[in-house]
């Protein structure tokens, strides 16, 4: 499955649940900053609880999907559309081929996070996507 970038957010990343190991270099942790929402996000979706997500601050991205997708978005309440349909945060939910993702501003919080079945393909860097 393929994912398209039509706009970037404000700041979005992508995050795991971080890497372990190596403190005694000076390398932190890092991963997502609200890794309960990360792990629920990703468990909703059938994910291993520390796969990769994006991470959305206060405004999210436009995203565009070639194929039919399931996602979940946990976190902050965010404005998440598939053209005119409101999407609910907290819950699976079953993307059609061919729709563009429009997330929004986040509300009562100030990071999503949108965990995509199968996962987001991303280089290993010591132990961390």
């Amino acid at each position: 499955m393929s994912v398209r970038v039509l706009a970037p957010g404000l700041l979005t990343t992508l995050q795991d649940g971080g890497r372990t190991g190596f403190r005694h270099l000076g390398v932190g942790t890092s991963g997502a900053l609200d890794a309960h929402s990360h792990a629920i996000a990703n468990l909703l979706v059938g994910n291993p609880a520390t796969a990769p997500v994006l991470e959305i601050t206060l405004a999210g991205p436009r995203l565009h999907f070639d194929r039919a997708a399931r996602i979940a978005l946990c976190g902050a309440e965010i404005d998440a559309r598939i053209g005119a349909q409101a999407l609910p945060s907290w819950r699976r939910i079953e993307v059609p081929s061919g729709s563009e993702l429009t997330l929004g501003a986040c509300r009562r919080g100030a990071r999503a996070y949108l965990a995509v079945a199968g996962g987001f393909a991303a280089p290993g860097i010591l132990g961390s996507a």
